[in-house]
């Protein structure tokens, strides 16, 4: 697709505080879910005794509470609220993935909903927070100006505005953790080594190695949910929440940052975190959606999914055509995926079937080498599993 070189408006934005105030408890609750759905009988002592560890510590930066104990069991008991459980779950989602570039001025905007409603589809996604922390929006969270997380200024109500002039839908996605610009600038906000306090990276810093978002760092969680609070304020259909990971830590690196990435409960702040996010949507009347990857779920890599503790009922399952070769689970069994697009979706997702069952599931379907043609085929193939909702990249 060519785009006109149209310039940039720039809009002058003044950066406020946006930050809500902090919730208290939720870790906690997260690890009480655990111990209520008979989580803890299984890994026992190695789960049980972090988890308690966890609610010990002290310190300005370190969070030792995530969540409203009051509700975050409650939430994940209903598999998400009203809003969810009737429209939103019954709702057939047909969507296009906006480029970058669409969100550089409103004319460029205008072009790619063009195309994308003459392709036939329903929702367009808008990337308004990327992998890497690159903010395409002109945001008035405190920090974002500052530590150069803007690279577009268009203002979130000239978005949503022009998409409903174009009679489609908005979708928002924001990557959350996988965020190397905001702990630049706010080390609190990133990992650290334990013994002597300074910040990680995920590689020498010769090499370009970069430090990442931390979901036990109060800062982090914070910024994070304050983002979310703004784009869900805006007037968006609804909002994927991404990239709620770890980095892919070598021992090393575990070694280094010590007790709370080594650790077997680490994953219960990846998924504090995801319904706090959801709880934020759900506040601003905004169904929300939880991405996970499918290749990463036969892996066990994906940390966040678990489906007994998630408080949403929606999940985006990527299925990135780039990493579908050979995959091996946890216990060492061996999938092979040769075949064609097609079908290696159709096998790919009937490993996972059954992991997803609680859930209403939206397919994503991304790949460097993917078409028009072949998002028309993998669709009508995975149709016959009952997978009717798509985003196409």
């Amino acid at each position: 697709m060519k785009f006109k070189n149209r310039g940039r408006k720039i809009y002058k934005t003044k950066e406020k505080r946006y930050y809500k105030k902090g919730k208290s408890g939720r870790f906690m609750s997260t690890a009480l879910t655990i111990l209520l759905t008979g989580g803890l009988v299984f890994v026992g002592y190695s789960v049980a005794e972090p988890l308690l560890n966890y609610t010990q510590k002290k310190g300005d930066n370190s969070i030792s509470s995530l969540g409203n104990s009051s509700n975050s069991s409650e939430t994940s008991e209903n598999s998400g609220s009203d809003l969810e459980s009737l429209e939103s779950m019954e709702k057939v989602y047909n969507c296009s993935f906006l480029s970058r570039n669409s969100l550089d001025d409103t004319d460029t905007l205008e072009y790619e909903l063009e195309e994308i409603k003459e392709s036939g589809f329903e929702y367009a996604v808008v990337p308004l927070k990327l992998a890497g922390g690159k903010i395409y929006y002109s945001s008035e969270v405190r920090g974002t100006s500052y530590s150069g997380a803007i690279v577009s200024y268009l203002e979130l109500s000239e978005i949503v505005s022009v998409i409903e002039e174009s009679g489609l839908k908005s979708m928002a996605y924001m990557s959350v953790l996988d965020d190397n610009i905001y702990p630049s600038s706010y080390h609190d906000a990133g990992y650290k080594i334990e013994e002597s306090g300074s910040v990680w990276l995920d590689d020498n810093p010769y090499d370009g190695g970069k430090p990442w978002l931390n979901p036990f760092s109060y800062d982090a969680v914070e910024y994070s949910e304050s983002l979310a609070d703004e784009i869900t304020l805006a007037g968006f259909d609804n909002i994927i929440f991404a990239d709620i990971v770890f980095p892919p830590f070598r021992e090393s690196d575990i070694d280094y940052i010590g007790e709370t990435v080594r650790e077997s409960g680490r994953y219960t702040a990846l998924v504090t975190l995801a319904n706090d996010l959801y709880e934020t949507a759900v506040k601003n009347s905004v169904p929300s959606m939880l991405e996970v990857s499918a290749t990463d779920i036969i892996r066990g890599k994906e940390e966040v999914f678990r489906p007994e503790l998630l408080s949403t009922a929606m999940l985006v399952v990527n299925i990135d055509f780039d990493d579908l070769y050979t995959i091996e689970t946890p216990e060492g069994k061996v999938y092979e995926f040769t075949g064609g697009y097609a079908s290696n979706a159709k096998k790919l997702m009937r490993i996972i079937k059954k992991d997803l069952e609680k859930f209403k599931v939206i397919i994503r379907l991304s790949g460097s080498n993917l078409y028009e043609e072949d998002f028309e085929e993998i669709k009508s193939e995975l149709i016959k599993l009952g997978y009717k909702s798509y985003i196409f990249n």
